[in-house]
């Protein structure tokens, strides 16, 4: 806003405030209106005057859950009484050269050329430095695309360097210690035609792995001592290919940005199936952000490949994974609802942790199975809307998602 005042808005990248100078908060192209009395806003995902060397992570601020503050062009800063809520962040950039000068920010929509998404290539450094990645990897991208329907697939390794300019969706390895940084990713976005305002797509997307970092490569068990999940880590970044940006709402949400070293235990561990947010942004993304784009890129189509019911070990991957079911969905007037655990078996009691809209818990139930892995939970009085339970035993983590009419 230069001089004549702005918002600014916690940092989701490190849940502090940027540097409160004259550029801190948001930009002109962002106000939709302000007075004496009222400032109207639209919240951006990055906030695009801040410089990289404002923010101590290296990248743009993005506007984060918490209380926000406005200064004037006196200076004088207040802070909000209440916090905002920012649950998710989709992706939004400028487009640097705007037609007839008129300033347009932009959610860049997903690739579908010649009936394909994307194909994802692993570089032959990433293969020889961590043979069991591709498992990994594969496991990862099969779970954004049962989760949301995007579709990007494994293709063939590759050995050239990776270029962000190629249209190739490449992971590749650097190694710098220097770098707190454990993976980054960087998506080509491209113009199609010349009405304004003009409309982008993501054309491809690169991963970058910091191999400076040790890693846990196993999908199941504790995550080890002094080493960082690289499922979780590379599903973060997997998120970011899906235009989605930090969230800082929730800790146990993939796209928090943050990550701790292990040991951590196995039900602890986070993953896509347990982040309602992270679920409900990939959604957003493939119910709006789809095309077509006349002239550029047909309708990028959708995918629930027949695999989305099998999430096994990644060394042993022939194993199905067992159907949850639950039922009655959606629930109107009763109360009670089963889930089905299918084949999973489990000693002891099962928890159940029901979760609103918004990611707050709003239940949790410890319950037997009353036989053939069928529970029947009592929930609570729930108002209409969508929720997720996260189930959780000795032998399985999961979750699940019903309606209340």
């Amino acid at each position: 806003m230069g001089t004549d005042g702005s918002v600014i808005f916690i940092n989701a990248d490190n849940n502090q405030y940027p540097v409160e100078e004259i550029n801190a908060g948001i930009d002109h192209y962002d106000v939709i209106s302000w007075n004496h009395n009222e400032i109207k806003i639209i919240v951006p995902s990055i906030i695009d005057s801040i410089s990289k060397n404002v923010n101590s992570s290296g990248f743009k601020a993005v506007p984060g859950t918490g209380f926000f503050k406005v200064r004037n062009r006196y200076g004088y800063v207040k802070q909000s009484s209440t916090e905002l809520n920012i649950p998710q962040a989709i992706l939004q950039s400028v487009d640097l050269n705007p037609i007839n000068d008129n300033i347009h920010k932009y959610s860049p929509e997903l690739k579908s050329i010649e009936g394909s998404g994307y194909i994802v290539r692993i570089g032959q450094d990433v293969i020889s430095t961590y043979p069991q990645a591709k498992k990994v990897i594969e496991k990862a991208l099969r779970e954004w695309t049962c989760v949301t329907g995007i579709d990007w697939k494994l293709g063939p390794d590759i050995s050239t360097p990776t270029d962000y300019q190629d249209g190739i969706c490449q992971i590749s390895l650097y190694n710098d210690a220097s770098d707190p940084v454990l993976m980054g990713t960087f998506g080509q976005k491209k113009p199609c035609g010349t009405v304004f305002p003009r409309q982008f797509y993501q054309n491809s997307f690169d991963i970058r792995i910091n191999s400076a970092y040790l890693y846990d490569l196993d999908t199941l068990g504790d995550v080890d001592n002094n080493k960082y999940d690289f499922y979780k880590a590379f599903l973060h970044e997997l998120g970011h290919a899906h235009i989605l940006n930090h969230a800082n709402r929730e800790y146990q949400d993939l796209m928090f940005w943050s990550s701790d070293k292990g040991v951590i235990p196995f039900v602890d561990r986070l993953t896509l199936k347990q982040s309602p947010d992270a679920q409900d942004a990939g959604n957003y993304v493939t119910s709006n952000l789809v095309g077509p784009l006349s002239g550029c890129t047909d309708e990028h189509i959708l995918s629930y490949p027949k695999f989305c019911n099998r999430t096994s070990s990644v060394f042993d991957r022939e194993i199905n994974e067992p159907i949850i079911g639950v039922y009655p969905n959606p629930i109107s007037s009763s109360n009670e609802i089963n889930v089905d655990l299918g084949g999973i078996l489990s000693i002891g009691k099962t928890t159940f942790f029901v979760y609103d809209s918004y990611g707050r818990e709003v239940q949790i139930i410890s319950s037997s199975s009353i036989g053939n892995n069928l529970y029947k939970i009592q929930l609570e009085e729930l108002s209409s809307g969508m929720y997720h339970i996260n189930v959780l035993n000795d032998k399985n983590k999961s979750s699940v998602v019903f309606m209340k009419l």
